[in-house]
């Protein structure tokens, strides 16, 4: 069941902040992927480990899907997620089951301004021809998109909660 909504975009701070606005609105708990990932592989211990086997990569991969079935465990949770780690291997249908997938879609040509007000930082692939195929599978695998390109994050966040209404009135 769908108890939890991750909510992913193209800048990282852009949506944590709207996560983090949305969590307070709706008294939800709110949790970033990759600050849990982090704490995971560098609190813990587990990066040393990592560190010391022959194939790291492979290893922290692991302890990344972990995570991510963990992750998918809570209940009543905005959770924010790079949308590059949502949309590999089977990521996105383990979030389907517990998560309703909001993307807070930003024009590329935006992108550059929105990223200096939030501290974000862009990569120039997002704003090439790469971008317009991560933008049509985004957009087809999400419950919700919502266009930033021109709203504040109060603003993104007030859209947000009037789309999530109409979807749990759609699926009542």
């Amino acid at each position: 069941m769908q108890t939890n909504i991750t909510l992913f975009c193209f800048l990282n701070n852009y949506s944590k902040n709207i996560a983090k606005i949305l969590a307070d609105k709706l008294e939800m708990f709110y949790v970033d992927f990759a600050e849990l990932l982090e704490y995971e592989l560098v609190d813990s211990g587990n990066i040393i480990t990592a560190l010391g086997k022959r194939d790291g990569n492979k290893y922290i991969s692991g302890i990344e899907q972990k995570l991510i079935k963990t992750v998918n465990e809570y209940e009543n949770t905005i959770i924010t997620i790079n949308p590059v780690k949502l949309f590999s291997a089977k990521n996105s249908a383990a979030f389907k089951k517990s998560s309703f997938l909001v993307y807070l879609q930003v024009a590329p040509n935006i992108m550059a301004n929105k990223a200096e007000e939030t501290g974000d930082k862009t990569e120039p692939e997002l704003i090439g021809a790469g971008f317009s195929e991560r933008d049509k599978l985004y957009v087809t695998n999400s419950d919700i998109v919502i266009d930033c390109t021109k709203l504040k994050e109060k603003k993104a966040v007030k859209l947000l909660i009037k789309e999530l209404k109409n979807l749990f009135k759609s699926r009542a």
